[in-house]
C-alpha cells in the first residue's frame, strides 16, 4: 500500500478567535433582557464557530477515517489468520493438558483405593491377632479408629513450557433470574432513559423519579 499523508489545516487565525470567545464567555454578565439577547446572539455565534472548525478539519478527518479503514482492513486481514491459529493451538494445548490431569487423577485415584485396601487388609490382620490374645477392645479401636496417614499425591506429567502458562478462568451461567439477590441486578438506564423520553410526565415505574430539566438549546446563524 502506497504511503498516505495527511495535513491538517492552518489554525493560527482560528486559535485567536477561539481565546476570544473563550474571553468573552468567561466575562457574560446577564443581568436584563437586553444583556440576555446579546448573549443569545453570542451563544449563536459560537455555534456558527463550532460549525466553521468541523468543516475546517472536515477534508483532513475524511481522509484520515479512510485511511484508517483501509489499514484497519490490512491488519484484520493479516491477524485474523493469526488469531484463529492462536485458539487452534490453545485448544489443543488445553485439551492435551486436561486429558494428563484426567489420567493424573484416575491413577491417583487408583493408588488411594489400592493403598486404602492393603490398609483395610492390615487393620484387619491385626485385629484378628488382637482378637486371638483375647484383646477385643483394642481389636474394636484398630478396626473403628483407621490410619490417618496422608494419601498419595501425583505430581502432574505435563511440562512447563516457557512464555505458556494455564490458568482458570471463572465465568457464571444463570440457572434461574428470579433467585439472584437484589445487589446482584443492574438497572437498564438505556430503557429507563427511552421511557422517559417518549412518555415524559405520564412516565411510572416504581421505585424510579422521572423529572425534566430545562436545558438551553441553540443553532448557528
Amino acid at each position: 500500500m502506497d504511503a498516505i499523508e495527511i495535513r491538517g489545516p492552518d489554525t493560527t487565525e482560528t486559535e485567536k478567535g477561539i481565546s476570544l470567545i473563550e474571553a468573552q464567555a468567561e466575562g457574560l454578565y446577564i443581568c436584563d433582557n437586553q444583556s440576555l439577547a446579546k448573549s443569545a446572539d453570542f451563544l449563536r455565534t459560537i455555534k456558527t464557530r463550532q460549525k466553521s472548525v468541523t468543516e475546517l478539519f472536515g477534508p483532513a478527518v475524511k481522509a484520515a477515517h479512510l485511511a484508517h479503514k483501509e489499514f484497519k482492513a490490512l491488519e484484520n486481514d493479516l491477524i485474523e489468520p493469526l488469531k484463529w491459529s492462536e485458539n487452534k493451538v490453545k485448544a489443543k494445548i488445553a485439551n492435551y493438558t486436561a486429558e494428563e490431569e484426567r489420567k493424573r487423577v484416575a491413577e491417583e485415584q487408583r493408588i488411594r483405593e489400592a493403598a486404602r485396601v492393603r490398609e483395610d487388609e492390615e487393620r484387619l490382620r491385626l485385629a484378628e491377632e488382637l482378637e486371638k490374645r483375647g484383646e477385643s477392645i483394642a481389636a474394636e479401636e484398630v478396626i473403628s479408629h483407621p490410619s490417618e496417614a496422608p494419601m498419595p499425591v501425583l505430581t502432574s506429567s505435563v511440562v512447563k513450557t516457557e512464555g505458556v502458562s494455564m490458568r482458570k478462568v471463572w465465568k457464571y451461567e444463570i440457572l434461574d433470574k428470579s433467585m439472584i439477590p437484589r445487589e446482584w441486578l443492574i438497572p437498564n438506564t438505556v430503557a429507563l432513559a427511552s421511557h422517559a423520553r417518549s412518555m415524559k410526565d405520564a412516565a411510572r415505574i416504581a421505585g424510579v423519579r422521572f423529572y425534566s430539566e430545562d436545558t438551553v438549546a441553540a443553532r448557528g446563524f
